[in-house]
């Protein structure tokens, strides 16, 4: 049955799994009766998730992602997981990259750029343009990396665990130093630099790393500390963390732990707008828009054991033009 889901999946049989890095394939099993297909019943479904338990011949197979089936089982064709249940549920694909993951330990897409990774080979790490290796060295050689992303069509970001990254293209490897990250965004302009708790507090209060979040123009060049700004803000008193952010332009639109606002910083302008969300901002994962619009995306697959009630997505929808917001729950979507 799982060899069987394989082959035949098309893209609208994917969906994602209830844990994060799992993939859903839909499948059903028929046989041929008089030149037409009947569906054959190959067990009952559970009834722990929201449709009844029936007799079916539908089920799913949950594949991790280093590609091992993590699970196979009969569910109700109604099941919320059931990847052919709506179109809502299906993902659409654009673009589809394969690559082997047992070498790749680090990748970023990008719309434009393609695709970037980091690959190791028995005694050396390369990093891979679109296919191509640029660059390569004995492992050892340079300090770890715990991330890399596009900086631009030629070059990508590296992050060196430590309070350095590196700007690296073919002919270049050029280190910077933004701090302790926890986060990297990147604007035509600026670099917005997000750090953790751990280095927020250790730090001193003239170093990167107590400004919660510090710009620096692509050149490396610090450009402002937005304690400058909190200092006179007092609903900038209750933030810490940066949990999720995005840049539009040159703006940087982001949510920090104990703050239920949408914060949009303007650098240039040493300002910032407010507005106040729908709902608690405590598991956003994703803060995306336009000029008009932004929205925050709320996963809550990690606390379903607890609160089995709760959505496992919500959205929050933030007009930037009447400065609103309002939410709605998605409990049929899924995200890939």
């Amino acid at each position: 049955m799982v060899e069987d889901a394989w082959k035949q999946a098309t893209p609208e049989d994917l969906g994602a799994g209830d844990f994060t890095n799992t993939v859903v394939i839909g499948a059903g099993v028929a046989i041929i009766v008089d030149g037409a297909a009947e569906p054959y019943i190959i067990g009952r479904s559970g009834e722990e998730r929201s449709a009844p338990s029936v007799l079916t011949n539908t089920y799913v197979v949950v594949i991790g992602s280093d590609n091992y089936v993590r699970s196979c089982y009969p569910i109700n064709p109604g099941d919320e997981i059931n990847p052919r249940d709506s179109e809502a549920m299906q993902v659409h694909l654009k673009n589809l990259t394969t690559f082997d993951a047992s070498r790749v330990k680090y990748f970023d897409l990008h719309e434009e750029f393609g695709f970037a990774s980091i690959v190791e080979r028995e005694e050396t790490v390369a990093l891979d343009l679109n296919g191509a290796v640029i660059r390569s060295w004995p492992k050892g050689d340079q300090p770890e990396i715990w991330w890399l992303k596009w900086f631009d069509a030629d070059h990508v970001v590296l992050d060196l665990h430590g309070p350095g990254i590196a700007i690296v293209s073919a002919e270049r490897w050029e280190r910077r130093e933004l701090g302790y990250l926890s986060e990297l965004y990147l604007s035509p302009k600026f670099m917005f630099a997000t750090y953790g708790y751990e280095a927020i507090y250790s730090s001193r209060p003239n170093e990167v790393e107590s400004n919660i979040i510090s710009i620096f123009l692509r050149d490396g060049t610090f450009e402002l500390g937005i304690r400058k700004l909190m200092d006179k803000d007092r609903d900038a008193w209750k933030f810490e963390q940066v949990t999720a952010g995005c840049t539009f332009k040159d703006e940087f639109r982001f949510i920090a732990l104990d703050s239920p606002l949408l914060w949009i910083l303007n650098v240039s302008e040493r300002s910032w707008k407010k507005i106040l969300g729908p709902f608690s901002f405590g598991s956003i994962v994703v803060v995306s828009g336009d000029d008009e619009k932004a929205y925050g995306i709320f996963d809550h697959r990690y606390i379903k054991g607890h609160f089995p009630e709760s959505p496992l997505f919500e959205l929050a929808v933030f007009d930037l033009v009447a400065e609103t917001s309002w939410g709605r729950i998605l409990r049929p979507w899924r995200a890939l």
